[in-house]
């Protein structure tokens, strides 16, 4: 297990060097992974607020429209997790490529995770931390809380010439969210406040995990 978890951590790193940021993951398929198992999970979001666009110059006189993704996106991963360490790669389609890095318990969790660009306007990278406290209240169902902070990213389009071009400008989010789990199930619920700027999001996500550890559910 330990050959495994440094294994992923190896690739994840080479896999988010060429990637894009994306938003903060599910707390809720983290926090629902089994002890020394191989985690395969799927999530799908709804953005419930309003999408937001800015217009900038890119320092040669083009005009870039960066735009927040999409209302909607799904993120497929691909996880390993010990007795307390996980380790997991995912991508938020459109084609955000993240390593995840956490600690979980029964009752709580910490994660970061990492999504550098090697182009761009903006060449921030894309990363954040989260906190989740988790409350197993019967069998077989779960409440939590989670506290977010992410540096993400809108995308920009420009067209040059006969190409298009595309550009990365960042953007920092404060959040946070609750979730419900029942089994390899959850409902979760999420809000995020950008950082100098009114700017607000919300959004809905279903989630859906296996874990092939010696746990059972």
């Amino acid at each position: 297990m330990a050959r495994l978890i440094s294994l992923f951590s190896i690739v994840g790193l080479i896999m988010a060097l060429v990637g894009c940021s994306s938003h903060a993951p599910s707390a809720s398929m983290f926090m629902n992974s089994q002890k020394n198992s191989i985690v395969l999970g799927v999530n799908g979001m709804v953005n419930l607020g309003d999408r937001y666009d800015y217009e900038a110059d890119n320092g040669f006189g083009d005009k870039i429209n960066f735009e927040e993704y999409g209302p909607y996106a799904v993120e497929p991963s691909l996880g390993c997790r010990g007795d307390n360490i996980f380790v997991s790669l995912s991508m938020e389609l459109y084609g955000a490529m993240r390593t995840s890095l956490g600690f979980v318990s029964d009752y709580f969790g910490s994660l970061a995770w990492f999504s550098p660009i090697s182009f761009g306007y903006n060449k921030s990278p894309g990363y954040g931390f989260m906190l989740v406290e988790q409350y197993p209240f019967v069998e077989d169902w779960k409440v939590g809380i989670s506290e977010h902070f992410a540096n993400n990213q809108y995308r920009g389009n420009v067209s040059l010439c006969l190409s298009c071009a595309s550009y990365a400008k960042d953007y920092k989010e404060l959040g946070v969210g609750t979730y419900v789990s029942y089994k390899s199930f959850s409902i979760e619920f999420r809000y995020g406040n950008e950082l100098d700027s009114p700017n607000q999001r919300y959004y809905l996500m279903a989630n859906y995990d296996w874990s092939s550890g010696n746990s059972q559910r």
